[in-house]
């Protein structure tokens, strides 16, 4: 089945606020943010958010979060991808792959010094991409729950 990425715009609200329930509904382990209704136009108009989708005969599939962030260390720009998710339907048909190209392709055009993400240590679907288009950083990551 053909699909095609691009970046999501105001009009795309309603789709990514449904893939964005199911995501947290399947992530729900770890913070639940299913009841946070309308998060999607914050997100689609925050200046530092980049959000693509995948899309499956006009449906919204898949979706990437990435924030473009200052590297004070070099004093130029990264990206920091926040979350990637595929519909279970969609999955297995190399939407995660070309989002990630994607992301990739912008950062280049962008100069950015890196990319970076986290992945949970229990996805390990993702983590064996992530293992074949990545290497694995050299940080610890911590958090403070509130």
């Amino acid at each position: 089945m053909k699909h095609h990425i691009r970046r999501l715009t105001a009009e795309d609200c309603p789709r990514l606020e449904n893939l964005r329930r199911a995501y947290a509904a399947e992530m729900s382990d770890s913070e639940d943010g299913s009841n946070s209704n309308g998060f999607a136009p914050a997100l689609l108009s925050h200046p530092n958010v980049l959000c693509w989708g995948a899309f499956m005969n006009a449906e919204l599939v898949a979706f990437a979060v990435v924030f473009h962030l200052p590297e004070a260390i070099s004093g130029r720009w990264c990206g920091l991808l926040d979350d990637l998710y595929v519909a279970p339907e969609a999955r297995r048909r190399g939407l995660a792959r070309n989002l990630l190209e994607t992301i990739f392709r912008h950062g280049q055009q962008e100069n950015w010094t890196h990319l970076r993400w986290l992945v949970p240590e229990s996805d390990a679907p993702a983590i064996a991409l992530y293992e074949r288009v990545a290497d694995e950083a050299p940080w610890r990551s911590f958090m403070i729950y509130y």
